[in-house]
């Protein structure tokens, strides 16, 4: 309950009328339940008739404007003075940081949710005579509570129901910068606004508290479920360890037995390597003997052989010597009638020339002879060809055969180049 009160509670900036100067510092500091934040004091007037009228004390931790005759004159500086009643001490500003807190209620979303929203904003009054002669605590409560109002309106009109609570703490800052420029020229300096509290609807709260609950009861279903997924895993590789311990096993298992194996065929292999020695031994001994034997068997067809080669040598040489004897003979017979036959023909030579000779020493009176037995060949020639053959005879080669054929003979057109 204290705390909802505490969230709606609106501070307020007042002037006080204060009878004693030297009370300001206590009033400054003092806080009020009503939640009023006293920015200037005004003193009660100095009467010159007392005892202390013209003596004048400034407290330190404030600011005390002072006015002669009415008119201002600056500052006064602390500590004590004599000073005559016509100086007076008009006003007393604060010179601490001042806490100022402003509950905005129903404050629409983006979304149209109203909600509720506490702003604590942190000032100082850094020029006292600005701030009194300008605007005055009365006018700042009013301007200050109009801004901040607007300020928090439209920070929250840019957020839904969802994200408004993100503008807790130190997220106002566009409304601080806001707020020191409008009172830029007021003499006022603000230094922090923080969003204390956002209050949401009751029922939308209730439905957000449930969706939270919801929320956390799905998180502790997903953690256990995340849980029992971790045993299960953890259960299945303990049975994938298990079931590599025992493939590890088969595998050395099976191993072994490949050693063994690997040992008997060595020694199959050995032995295989001995069997193969022996055999290849007594297939050397064959062999020689074999060979042996061949070789023997070499020299009695080479001694065999070579008596067939003297015995051939002997018969051919003695062949040889039949034919040689035997072409003597015929050499001989062949030159005897080689001789008879050149004898022969040098004589039929002897007689071909002595003709020779005798018809060309008696071709003279053979001319008319010669010339009368061609002349009858050349006419039986010409009966021949009339006989036997049927031509067609055009020009003058025909006209000369023709003339032939009835003259019975044929006259040869000479060459004119003979």
């Amino acid at each position: 309950m204290a705390s909802s009160q505490q969230r709606t509670f609106h501070s307020r900036c007042v002037q006080l009328n204060v009878g004693s100067i030297s009370d300001a510092v206590s009033i400054f500091s003092k806080k009020n339940e009503r939640g009023e934040v006293p920015l200037v004091l005004i003193p009660a007037h100095r009467s010159p008739f007392s005892g202390t009228g013209w003596w004048l004390t400034i407290p330190t931790g404030c600011n005390c404007l002072m006015q002669r005759f009415g008119k201002d004159i600056g500052i006064a500086p602390p500590g004590g003075s004599v000073k005559p009643p016509f100086y007076r001490i008009a006003y007393i500003v604060t010179s601490q940081s001042c806490n100022y807190n402003a509950p905005v209620k129903e404050c629409p979303t983006a979304d149209n949710v109203r909600v509720g929203v506490d702003v604590h904003i942190v000032f100082n009054i850094q020029n006292p005579q600005d701030f009194v002669y300008k605007l005055g605590a009365v006018h700042f409560d009013q301007l200050l509570s109009g801004a901040v109002d607007e300020g928090i309106r439209v920070l929250v009109r840019a957020q839904t129901h969802q994200t408004v609570r993100m503008l807790r703490g130190n997220r106002a800052d566009t409304l601080l910068s806001m707020l020191n420029k409008k009172f830029d020229d007021s003499g006022v300096k603000f230094q922090n606004c923080t969003i204390t509290q956002v209050e949401l609807p009751q029922s939308l709260e209730q439905s957000l508290e449930h969706t939270t609950e919801l929320r956390k009861a799905m998180e502790k279903t997903k953690r256990e479920h995340d849980f029992m997924m971790g045993e299960i895993q953890r259960k299945c590789d303990m049975d994938l360890e298990e079931l590599n311990r025992k493939n590890e096993q088969t595998i050395v298992m099976e191993q072994g037995r490949k050693k063994r194996a690997e040992l008997n065929h060595e020694q199959r292999l050995v032995k295989e390597e001995e069997l193969t020695s022996t055999a290849m031994i007594e297939a050397q001994q064959r062999s020689k003997v074999g060979s042996m034997e061949v070789n023997a068997m070499l020299e009695r067809t080479k001694v065999e052989v070579e008596q067939h080669r003297l015995e051939t040598i002997s018969r051919a040489e003695a062949d040889a010597e039949a034919r040689r004897v035997q072409a003597d003979i015929d050499y001989e017979k062949a030159l005897m009638t080689a001789t008879a036959e050149k004898e022969r023909l040098v004589g039929e030579a002897e007689a071909i020339r002595l003709d020779a000779q005798a018809e060309a020493e008696s071709s003279q009176h053979l001319i008319h002879k010669r010339r009368h037995e061609l002349t009858m060949r050349e006419k039986d020639v010409l009966m021949q060809l009339a006989s036997k053959t049927d031509y067609n005879l055009i020009g003058n080669p025909g006209d000369r055969l023709v003339d032939a054929m009835m003259s019975g003979h044929l006259e040869v057109e000479k060459d004119k180049n003979c």
